[in-house]
């Protein structure tokens, strides 16, 4: 459903934005300049505003428009350097009137996913996404920053699926959508590694593992333990995200009966979400466990195919051995009588020297 590789579609200029709008009891995608998008409206609306740039992460320009800081209310910390490096965070602010009844609310939120682009584990992307939350009496709206193409589409597709059970005014709303496509790129990211140590599984008769094969699995367990690492974040961030909600809906004084089901609805939908990224934090320990499991057992293979090999040179050391006593006792047998005929030989040189003398006397 997602692409593997970072979309090259081209921005909108930047007067003007992407967006998803509720209109007429449908969500329809186009693009509407920027100044419009963010005033207030005089009737009710529910829209999501997309930026392929994502100024909190590394790779982004680190600058987010001023009439974007000032209409979701983004706090100035947390464009600081410390929530930017961070794998996520969720961070909340609600203002209530005199009568206690809730005006509006905030909520900024980052989810970080690694993304495998290919059957080699060496190259991947990492999607790095940031959402802020405006929510009133009037109108609600999610702006989502790092998001591509494809993430857009994906949502549409799943309003249409989702929105006649949410349908209504309430915060949640328009967030159970999203925590939707999140959850399918989360299973996305955790089955694209499990296909990596399944592919290594079954490879492991096919080749003598050496060097190449041991920085393969190495690769792959760095991105297994990022992908634990991130989704542990996703699982807390989503968890909070539900629980203030719920907590948001406890408060309210005067909630209808239709309110209270919505309500209900959203924290049902909320709860299997982070049951399901709950789920794929298991799939994901499994596969760093399994691939901790695959080096030790090629770790081992490579132990004993060494221990092998060293046997044999042992055994052929032992054979050179032989032949080498084999070959002194044959040079022991034959030396000394070489040695008597050598010196008997110049004996008998020097007693004719010696006669020749005494006769030419």
């Amino acid at each position: 459903m997602f692409s593997t590789s970072m979309s090259n579609s081209r921005e909108p200029p930047m007067n003007t934005i992407d967006l998803i709008r509720l209109s007429a009891g449908c969500w329809n995608s186009h693009t509407e300049r920027l100044d419009h998008c963010l005033r207030d409206q005089d009737n009710p609306e529910k829209q999501y505003l997309f930026i392929q740039d994502d100024p909190f992460s590394d790779s982004g320009s680190g600058k987010v428009l001023p009439e974007l800081i000032q209409y979701f209310q983004i706090p100035q910390y947390l464009l600081a350097d410390i929530y930017r490096r961070s794998n996520g965070f969720f961070a909340f602010k609600e203002s209530r009137g005199q009568n206690g009844q809730r005006e509006s609310c905030y909520m900024w939120f980052r989810v970080l996913i690694k993304i495998i682009t290919g059957r080699s584990s060496m190259s991947y992307h990492w999607q790095e996404m940031t959402f802020c939350c405006r929510w009133d009496s009037k109108n609600c709206s999610v702006l989502c920053l790092g998001v591509d193409a494809s993430f857009k589409s994906c949502l549409q597709e799943k309003l249409h699926q989702i929105w006649p059970d949410i349908q209504g005014s309430q915060p949640g709303c328009l967030l159970v959508p999203l925590m939707e496509v999140l959850v399918i790129m989360f299973d996305q990211s955790v089955w694209l590694i499990r296909d990596l140590v399944r592919s290594a599984e079954k490879g492991r008769a096919l080749s003598n593992r050496g060097l190449a094969h041991f920085t393969l699995l190495h690769e792959v367990t760095r991105h297994a333990i990022h992908s634990l690492e991130t989704l542990n974040v996703a699982v807390d961030t989503l968890s909070s995200i539900q629980h203030q909600i719920a907590s948001q809906s406890r408060r309210s004084q005067s909630m209808s009966w239709d309110a209270q089901d919505l309500a209900e609805s959203i924290d049902k939908q909320f709860d299997l979400q982070v049951r399901m990224l709950r789920n794929l934090h298991l799939r994901a320990q499994s596969n760093k466990e399994r691939l901790q499991n695959e080096i030790a057992y090629v770790f081992n293979m490579i132990t004993k195919r060494d221990s092998q090999i060293m046997t044999r040179i042992g055994e052929a050391a032992k054979e050179d051995s032989g032949v080498m006593r084999t070959i002194a006792v044959v040079t022991m047998f034959f030396l000394p009588p070489t040695f008597i005929s050598v010196g008997i030989s110049n004996v008998n040189v020097k007693f004719l020297l010696i006669i020749r003398r005494l006769f030419s006397a």
